[in-house]
């Protein structure tokens, strides 16, 4: 204690070295540690998203071509060539036809607000965005005939896609008067889903059922919730059997999810977090005895590579047999690991760069804390000669000296424990803000205190020579100093 007390009143005699050595070490240790926990991230992120099977998905859609992203109904003259749409059955066959396959599964994500809707609402919804079709950039509404393939609209008459938007409104009211039960949350996001898609990622129900083929393409409306997003909606109440309002239309709770067991943050909503309803189409008997439909399923396929299947090797075999099967060009292919991989390889390669320059910024730092003890040291020769001359070992100088830069170390250290995180949070903002779309990392606290810890310790340790020296230098010369 004696020790401490002494350094502390040491550092503060000089206060301008004494900032200039803590907000040294401050910025060099807080940069050098920001830098490499954003590096370690990245590492983790790669590390679980290989352990998950979102990893092994690879998605499979028909080329679209130039297209207006606000569009959420497409309709197709004769003269176009329609893109190549996708079902469930072209997807089981190309798992009997294509090795390495594990599932095939459709989805797309949706927004849904649980409050009752305006008639100017219900219009907006039937016709468009954030409605029973698709968001903007999650697929799309197609005009269908009754054998599934796009539907040319007539010459004349009335327009039978004006008159399938107004059986949309006119069934968005017939939901509005059906009762349902009180939830805490306006809004909510979802995935509408084929049936196939739970066994896909390993989801099983808690309580309840899962729907299955006889509810996809039906009038049934049923959900499942997530296990985090059930507890939410009804306050914890039992949510299995109860109904809500999703953008119009009344769902009733067939089926409670178990906790996601792949939930690690790869994902960045987690199923937990969502509500689940199938896909869905709704018919319409036109004046000229026409059935058209207006599909808000996925025309685009999911399919999940086997475990011990490399999905890249699998992507390359899907896109070959589709090349076979539809024609060049007509179906582009991705996986979801490579679309991750690639960009936190392009984020990881900047951050390189900028963790050779960190590392000199915190080198910097440490040359700048043993030039000011250094200097301190040799200033104050004469002081530790008469502190041994009185009684003082030496080892007792060079703890002093020692607990100097520990002090003058640890206060930078503290201030870097806010530096490093502010710093984290600023490049993977501005990392994903260049990248095009965010990765969810997430902030090891953990290596980052083991971080600063050790770049504390190496600055220290530089001292450690000068010290010693001070501490066994023969009395009688430093005492020639005075």
């Amino acid at each position: 204690m004696e020790t401490a007390g002494l350094s502390a009143r040491l550092l503060l005699s000089r206060p301008g070295e004494t900032l200039v050595a803590v907000l040294g070490v401050a910025l060099g240790v807080g940069a050098l540690v920001g830098v490499s926990t954003l590096l370690r991230g990245y590492d983790e992120f790669q590390a679980r998203l290989a352990r998950n099977p979102i990893s092994r998905e690879i998605t499979v859609a028909g080329f679209r071509g130039p297209r207006d992203g606000e569009a959420a109904v497409v309709s197709i003259d004769d003269s176009a060539e329609p893109p190549q749409r996708l079902s469930l059955a072209d997807g089981q066959k190309v798992l009997s036809e294509v090795t390495g396959l594990e599932a095939v599964y459709q989805y797309q994500s949706r927004r849904f607000v649980t409050s009752p809707l305006s008639a100017e609402r219900m219009r907006s919804l039937a016709q468009g965005p954030g409605g029973p079709g698709p968001q903007p950039g999650e697929g799309g509404m197609t005009l269908l005939s009754a054998g599934g393939a796009a539907a040319p609209l007539p010459p004349g008459g009335a327009d039978p896609l004006q008159e399938l938007l107004r059986a949309q409104e006119i069934a968005l009211a017939a939901d509005a008067k059906e009762p349902v039960d009180e939830v805490s949350v306006e809004e909510l996001r979802g995935l509408v889903v084929s049936p196939s898609f739970f066994a896909a990622f390993g989801l099983e129900a808690a309580s309840g059922s899962l729907f299955d083929e006889r509810d996809q393409g039906s009038e049934s409306k049923v959900a499942v919730l997530g296990a985090s997003l059930a507890k939410t909606l009804f306050k914890g109440q039992e949510a299995l059997g109860k109904r809500l309002r999703l953008n119009g239309t009344a769902y009733s709770v067939m089926g409670i999810l178990k906790p996601d067991p792949w939930e690690d943050g790869t994902r960045q909503l987690p199923f937990d977090a969502q509500v689940f309803v199938p896909q869905q189409s709704r018919t319409l008997k036109t004046p000229d005895g026409r059935t058209l439909a207006l599909a808000s399923s996925a025309d685009s396929l999911s399919i999940m590579a086997a475990p011990e299947r490399s999905p890249a090797r699998a992507g390359k075999d899907l896109q070959a047999w589709f090349d076979r099967s539809y024609g060049q060009g007509r179906v582009r292919v991705a996986t979801a690991a490579a679309r991750f991989e690639k960009a936190v390889d392009q984020r990881k390669g900047v951050l390189l760069v900028l963790s050779i320059l960190a590392g000199a910024a915190a080198s910097a730092a440490a040359v700048n804390l043993f030039n000011i003890m250094a200097g301190r040291i040799l200033k104050r020769a004469g002081s530790y000669a008469v502190m041994r001359a009185v009684g003082a070992t030496a080892n007792r100088v060079f703890a002093s000296v020692m607990a100097e830069t520990a002090l003058a170390a640890g206060l930078g250290a503290l201030l870097s424990l806010l530096v490093s995180p502010l710093l984290f949070h600023a490049l993977e903002g501005a990392l994903t803000a260049a990248g095009g779309g965010r990765v969810p990392i997430r902030l090891d606290l953990a290596w980052l205190l083991a971080g600063t810890f050790v770049a504390t310790a190496a600055a220290i340790v530089l001292v450690a020579a000068p010290a010693r020296s001070a501490a066994r230098a023969p009395i009688a010369d430093a005492l020639k100093t005075e």
